[in-house]
């Protein structure tokens, strides 16, 4: 009896001692959405005076698949569809509310462990009255860059090629 309880401990212990994995199953065509919320408690000291705040980050965004390899990994949209910064007394702080999903978005890659790849970095520039999305990449004998402001798109290219010593360039400016 006392090596069939043991048994069946060894059992129950071996079963509830192996790690789960999670694994996401991404498909091409869904959205998933996500909200991200982040308090940063943020102290200053400048010329013997202390100043010391919390800041609240909340950002809501979408996942869009496009394409799914036979590896589980996605290719995708992330783009951001509101976000806001307050401080301790709740005061907007910076906030870009109810944002079209095509206006702040970067080209993604996920693996199925929900790993995120950027192949381009995007910046928001923003300014007292205008809001401009710049984003760029970059690899051993290339890069591209762009920009984004209201209705109008500019992407601009080069390639060096170190056999030749040429360099192609391109652009492209585009209404939206």
């Amino acid at each position: 009896m006392k090596t069939i309880l043991l048994l069946l401990v060894a059992i129950t212990t071996w079963n509830t001692s192996q790690a789960l994995e999670l694994n996401y199953t991404w498909k091409p065509g869904e959205t998933q959405y996500f909200s991200a919320k982040v308090t940063d408690d943020v102290k200053t000291s400048m010329m013997g005076m202390t100043m010391n705040d919390i800041f609240t980050t909340t950002t809501d965004f979408g996942l869009h698949i496009l394409s799914v390899d036979p590896q589980g990994k996605a290719k995708g949209i992330l783009f951001i569809t509101n976000f806001k910064v307050v401080d301790s007394k709740n005061r907007v702080l910076a906030s870009l509310n109810d944002i079209p999903n095509q206006a702040i978005r970067s080209d993604i890659e996920v693996d199925r462990k929900g790993n995120f790849t950027f192949p381009k970095k995007v910046y928001m520039i923003t300014t007292g009255n205008t809001n401009v999305l710049a984003y760029g990449s970059a690899d051993g004998t290339s890069v591209s860059t762009g920009a984004q402001a209201g209705n109008v798109k500019i992407d601009a290219y080069a390639e060096f090629d170190p056999k030749t010593g040429k360099l192609k360039t391109s652009y492209n400016v585009s209404d939206l």
